[in-house]
């Protein structure tokens, strides 16, 4: 329930005042890094009660998405903004398929009896990896993008 409570505090109260003052793609960035320093924090986390140092940081990388997600329907015009978000829709939901698996298989091997190393935080090591990869593409993808903040401050 404390990973719910914050997902729902980063999503619906700090995004509204992150995303004005540093725009999208420092967010983006921000989202990024927050999940790296989660990965890593639960991969090398020796005690149960390590996790929850590390529940801020993962609810903050909820950044990413809706960062992401506002660059990319900023680039399509109006008429496409249905395609783009059934496309992003697809790729969520094959990785929400694809992920179980994948990380299941990473684990198991790194806790069997045959692994090269005894290492149940393996499947964290791979989310940071593809996370890396994920924001080495974005940072090539928006280098040309300005810095400055990109979403009108709400009225009030």
């Amino acid at each position: 329930s404390a990973v719910g409570i914050l997902m729902v505090f980063v999503q619906a109260v700090l995004l509204r005042i992150v995303l004005p003052k540093v725009g999208t793609r420092r967010a983006a960035i921000a989202g990024f890094t927050f999940g790296l320093v989660s990965f890593f924090g639960y991969a090398f986390a020796t005690q149960g009660w390590m996790i929850y140092l590390f529940l801020v940081p993962g609810a903050l990388q909820g950044f990413a998405g809706p960062a992401l997600r506002g660059i990319m329907s900023n680039q399509v015009d109006a008429s496409e903004q249905g395609e783009l978000q059934g496309g992003l829709a697809s790729i969520m939901s094959l990785t929400a398929i694809l992920s179980p698996p994948f990380m299941t298989q990473v684990f198991g091997f790194f806790t069997s009896t045959d692994a090269p190393i005894y290492f149940p935080g393996a499947p964290f090591i791979a989310a940071a990896v593809l996370t890396t990869m994920a924001l080495a593409v974005f940072l090539k993808a928006t280098t040309t993008m300005p810095e400055k903040p990109d979403i009108p401050a709400p009225a009030g």
